[in-house]
């Protein structure tokens, strides 16, 4: 009777795939960001997308930018990689571009290792066309000292979708 009873719990219970749409950071609008390659995203549940500009290239008087959408997430984010210079990226969060519900529309991921790398994400609880969508950091030098600042407008659109396992 106990075997049967957590039987008819799991399955009343259960679990369910949910389906999202997959959302990307576009820059192909924007001046003086050149597109280096257009690809398919290859993510484990990811259906129906196409190939999507997913490299970009920043050229400055010092240094290079790479900009590229990466294979490790489903949130609209990009890899940003500091290129030709021992300078590093400071992320410029604003923590007033916030979704109707609340949540911080964006967050910066500086990596621990390499200073001259730094991952940019945007939530999807933020899709409202009013929101502003910059991603704005600083460039400096070994001393801290402001080089640069760099300021992105971008879209977010939308390619394919996914299905998730969800617990009820």
């Amino acid at each position: 009777m106990r075997l049967l009873t957590c039987f008819l719990a799991l399955t009343l219970l259960g679990c369910s795939y949910m389906r999202y749409n997959y959302y990307y950071i576009s820059l192909e609008k924007v001046d003086g960001v050149r597109l280096l390659e257009s690809r398919k995203i290859n993510l484990k549940n990811l259906k129906k997308n196409n190939a999507i500009p997913a490299k970009y290239v920043v050229e400055r008087d010092s240094y290079q930018l790479l900009i590229e959408i990466t294979d490790y997430s489903y949130s609209p984010h990009v890899r940003i990689t500091l290129v030709g210079n021992e300078y590093t990226l400071t992320p410029k969060r604003n923590l007033n571009v916030v979704s109707d519900n609340g949540v911080i529309c964006s967050s910066y991921y500086p990596d621990s290792v390499n200073k001259s790398i730094l991952s940019y994400s945007w939530s999807v609880d933020c899709l409202s066309n009013n929101l502003e969508k910059l991603i704005t950091f600083t460039v400096e030098n070994e001393l801290g000292v402001v080089v640069s600042k760099e300021s992105f407008p971008f879209e977010v659109k939308q390619d394919g979708e996914y299905q998730l396992m969800d617990a009820l």
